[in-house]
């Protein structure tokens, strides 16, 4: 299933950043290890680790757990019948533990440094389960029923809906969605049609857990570790209706046909669609107000679109959806090298450096940053575009379409963003509005290199963690991501001069709210407040958070 798939991604991420964090701290263990023997001729003590898997929850030993050690060692072994594990000759170094069992989540990888004569423990949470039945309201099981689940994620520092999963029902009408993660899900069934032969056709349009019509209106499903949640749907028969129409314009093999509901959404009711003629049919449509889109698929800068909105009450035809070019915004990247003083005008290998008082400002080939647009209405990172190249170099965001978007800007060299503006709107506190004509002025990125720098130390902690720093009343500026070592060492990019609050996280900030200034007040006790001036290094002291179990 999808969302066995959906868990093993980030768990995987979960191991890479580990994996990174313990890299990096070898990189010092041969330079410490020759100091070592050169000084006393003594050796890295190679030890007997052991330790036990437990149930978070209850404590209780997990038996027949798979433990393993990445890093330096390379390590597999099964836990006996009361838990515990051996691992013998092993580097007393940084090594990523982490432990499976069917029925808990993969999310414990764990950075530790192990001792003789020290029990490691390995907590394993257990995952949740929810199950159900779609039947009909006078009772009867609908089989093959296709049922999808929504999962609240934070991405980009703020909460929203993303597809987690999927199911199908049996001949019982019932259907189970496992190995979920403590949160809030929404739960959906259909559509799909129920036509008998001689009949009126009926069929059941997408219903939302408990009854509703779309996910604004229904009712989330909270669930905690190893919690069971029961949620059955009573579906209620509807006529519905076949839409047909014809795309008109440069027809390809690229061109798929998808039917939206008011808030944007894919209905799924599949379309067949002829694109050699530009005709379509869609069976199946309850009534309602409904998008009809016409999308390119194909890679070429020069891809197409179209689309029309339509009131269903009865079966229509004769509908024409035109075809025309998607939008696509140029985007301009300048860097601003501040120094104390530069000549009237010097060749670089990609462009020319213009002096203007104390800016030496570059034209370059290569924009040392990657830009993307993401809906402002969208859940999950699906119709969110990419800044792309094109043969000479230029930057665009391709297959654009009207509406609004946030513009996140992030720099790949020692810059940082100074300004994103379009028309003379700042895109670092207000959205790309693209009108329905799909005018809009090229997007202007600005980067500068007086950056500043951060130094400090994380104080409570046992393992590596994150670190994010969020500028403070400054809407003009992106949060800025760091992390710590397990000495507490804090590490930070190059930032943009201003004044920032730090926060020390004991995880990842994958789970943080950090574009929710509300859901940050819980952890502002623990944050430290430092104001950076360019080229110049702040320091902090800050306590870690622990938002892990």
């Amino acid at each position: 299933m999808s969302i066995a798939h959906t868990e093993r991604s980030r768990d995987h991420s979960n191991l890479i950043q580990c994996l990174i964090t313990v890299a990096l701290a070898l990189l010092f263990v041969p330079l410490l290890s020759a100091q070592t023997n050169a000084g006393t001729g003594s050796q890295i003590p190679r030890i007997r680790a052991t330790g036990r898997v437990v149930n978070s929850l209850t404590g209780e030993a997990i038996s027949r757990a798979l433990v393993m050690i990445e890093g330096r060692a390379q390590r597999v072994a099964f836990t006996d019948s009361e838990g515990n594990f051996v691992f013998d000759d092993l580097w007393s170094v940084p090594l990523v533990f982490h432990a499976r069992k069917p029925g808990f989540l993969e999310d414990n990888q764990t950075v530790i440094t192990p001792h003789a004569g020290e029990s490691i423990t390995l907590k394993l949470n257990p995952s949740a389960l929810i199950v159900g039945q779609v039947a009909t309201d006078d009772g009867e099981p609908i089989e093959s029923a296709s049922i999808e689940l929504l999962g609240q994620r934070v991405v980009d520092g703020r909460k929203q809906w993303t597809r987690m999963g999927n199911a199908s029902t049996d001949e019982d009408g019932r259907f189970r969605l496992p190995n979920l993660r403590p949160g809030k899900y929404l739960i959906s069934v259909g559509p799909f049609s129920n036509q008998a032969l001689g009949q009126e056709a009926t069929g059941f349009p997408t219903t939302y857990y408990p009854n509703a019509p779309d996910r604004n209106s229904a009712t989330p499903v909270q669930i905690g570790y190893g919690q069971q949640v029961e949620a059955n749907f009573s579906l209620t028969a509807v006529p519905v209706y076949t839409v047909m129409g014809t795309v008109v314009g440069q027809l390809d093999h690229s061109l798929g046909v998808t039917i939206r509901d008011s808030s944007g959404q894919n209905v799924g009711l599949g379309a067949a669609f002829n694109r050699t003629t530009g005709q379509f049919r869609i069976m199946g449509v309850p009534r309602g107000t409904y998008t009809l889109q016409v999308d390119s698929y194909s890679p070429s800068e020069d891809s197409l679109t179209g689309r029309v909105t339509i009131t269903v009450t009865a079966s229509q035809s004769g509908i024409v959806i035109p075809l025309h070019p998607t939008i696509k915004i140029p985007v301009e990247v300048r860097r601003e090298d501040v120094r104390v003083s530069a000549p009237p005008e010097q060749k670089v290998d990609q462009g020319i450096v213009i002096t203007t008082g104390q800016f030496g400002r570059r034209q370059f080939t290569d924009p040392g940053v990657r830009i993307r647009a993401v809906p402002t209405g969208s859940d999950g990172q699906e119709n969110a575009a990419w800044g792309e190249p094109d043969q000479q170099g230029r930057i665009f965001l391709r297959r654009m379409a009207p509406g609004s978007y946030r513009i996140l800007a992030t720099p790949v060299a020692d810059y940082y963003v100074h300004s994103v503006q379009s028309g003379g709107v700042n895109l670092l506190s207000e959205p790309l509005v693209i009108s329905e004509s799909g005018t809009v002025q090229p997007i202007e990125v600005v980067l500068r290199n007086d950056t500043a720098k951060i130094k400090g130390t994380v104080r409570g902690v046992t393992s590596s963690g994150a670190l994010i720093a969020i500028p403070s009343g400054n809407d003009t500026q992106s949060p800025a991501f760091g992390n710590y070592g397990e000495d507490g060492h804090c590490y930070f990019p190059p930032l943009a001069p201003g004044t920032y609050k730090v926060y020390a996280f004991d995880h990842g900030t994958e789970e943080i709210e950090y574009a929710n200034p509300e859901a940050l007040e819980e952890y502002d006790s623990k944050s430290a407040q430092v104001t950076l001036s360019p080229n110049q290094t702040g320091e902090v002291t800050l306590d870690v958070i622990k938002v892990t179990q």
